[in-house]
């Protein structure tokens, strides 16, 4: 897939910033990555009336940025643009369902939200002087569905469920393999909790394929 242009500029200022630092510091106790690849969101909806697409696989990254406090632990930072999640093909008397609500549509159109976030938590590292490093890591982090609609008989009740903030958890794991002194190939999969009680419910999830750089 190709990257999309919003997020092409962010991605190639961290792609520069992990080389330009990783050729000047060989301290080697932090890191830093950035991750690129394929999202997919649980929406949660249903249709009761009418013919609805649903898409939610898009294209989304994740920047992480951290420090080992140990040798095999450390403390991880990160943000994600995960794309979005599109309810389509909406047209006048259709219905869908999100949770236990019914959404009830009067204007035909797309309804689209968008996923981001920040957060902070621990990562654990398999052996970090050997080429071959593998990972998992857990935290919490503020996560944000933005968008809008006026779409519906009653746009305010989508705003809790499609539209909305909160603490959710996440968590990933990853294999990362040295090709350059300290620059490294990283593959990955993330799944971030967009519930409002720091769990993994309501999940969207990220595979991919970065590079990250320990300084």
């Amino acid at each position: 897939m190709f990257f999309k242009n919003k997020n092409l500029f962010c991605i190639l200022t961290v792609l520069a910033s992990i080389f330009f630092v990783s050729t000047i510091s060989k301290a080697e106790t932090a890191y830093m990555k950035i991750n690129y690849g394929i999202s997919t969101h649980d929406m949660g909806t249903t249709t009761t009336t009418g013919t609805i697409t649903y898409d939610d696989e898009d294209e989304g990254f994740i920047f992480a940025a951290g420090y080992m406090v140990g040798d095999l632990w450390g403390v991880d930072f990160m943000y994600h643009d995960l794309g979005s999640s599109t309810v389509g093909a909406l047209d006048v008397g259709d219905a869908f369902k999100i949770g236990n609500l019914d959404h009830h549509v009067t204007t035909a159109g797309t309804i689209e939200n968008d996923v981001s976030g920040y957060g902070i938590g621990f990562i654990a590292s398999s052996n970090s002087d050997s080429s071959w490093d593998t990972y998992i890591k857990a935290g919490a982090h503020s996560w944000d569905k933005s968008g809008s609609t006026t779409l519906l008989s009653d746009n305010n009740h989508i705003n809790g469920e499609f539209f909305s903030q909160g603490i959710g958890a996440y968590g990933g794991i990853g294999v990362a393999y040295s090709f350059y002194d300290t620059i490294s190939v990283d593959v990955a999969y993330d799944i971030i909790g967009l519930s409002k009680d720091v769990s993994f419910d309501s999940s969207s999830t990220l595979i991919s394929l970065g590079v990250r750089a320990k300084f």
